[in-house]
């Protein structure tokens, strides 16, 4: 009985409280992020997480961050946002978020459908952090599709950014239905 409490109290003294890094940071020992990123990723289907040109370069970080830490030399990371702070200014390049604006600005439909086109700006916006009316990302939208279909698109009243996906997909699947030739059916015979 009192073996399991032991054990108990051991895990909830690693684990911390909820959102407190220094447990984690104090009790990491050689390769146990590793360990924790094996076992995050071990089912995962993407092999690029676990190739070691991707997770040396971060282990080998981890170690250096939690040596510097034991050492006197680095602060305590407190919050999981300080964390992530740290490791953004790390491994993401200062010119990432200029990038995603910029990719942002240069994108248009084109030959993608308006599903493809929507999806791919939903990414570009939440990976570029960007808190916008949802009026003027509906205008964006909206200038960026094909004249075509965005002319048509004008016309109906939308209020949210689902109700203009919707309508935009409805124009496109019509305009799809026009190009398509009509099958010509020989004349029946007359009795």
């Amino acid at each position: 009985m009192r073996r399991s409490l032991g054990g108990e109290k051991k895990s909830l003294a690693l684990r911390g409280k909820r959102g407190d890094m220094r447990n984690l940071v104090k009790n990491v020992k050689g390769g146990t992020l590793s360990h924790l990123i094996e076992k995050k990723w071990r089912s995962s289907r993407d092999p690029l997480w676990m190739h070691s040109s991707v997770m040396f370069p971060i282990i080998e970080w981890w170690n250096q961050f939690c040596r510097e830490i034991r050492e006197g030399r680095r602060r305590h990371v407190d919050t999981w946002v300080d964390l992530k702070r740290e490791l953004r200014s790390k491994f993401v390049p200062t010119s990432y978020a200029r990038d995603l604006y910029s990719k942002l600005q240069r994108m248009y439909q084109g030959s993608k459908s308006v599903e493809e086109y929507h999806k791919g700006m939903e990414v570009v916006l939440m990976r570029a952090n960007v808190i916008e009316s949802n009026e003027g990302t509906m205008t964006c939208f909206l200038h960026k599709l094909n004249r075509d279909i965005q002319d048509i698109a004008k016309l109906y009243h939308y209020a949210t950014m689902d109700d203009l996906v919707h309508q935009a997909t409805r124009v496109e699947a019509q305009q799809k239905r026009r190009l398509t030739p009509k099958r010509t059916y020989p004349s029946g015979l007359s009795n």
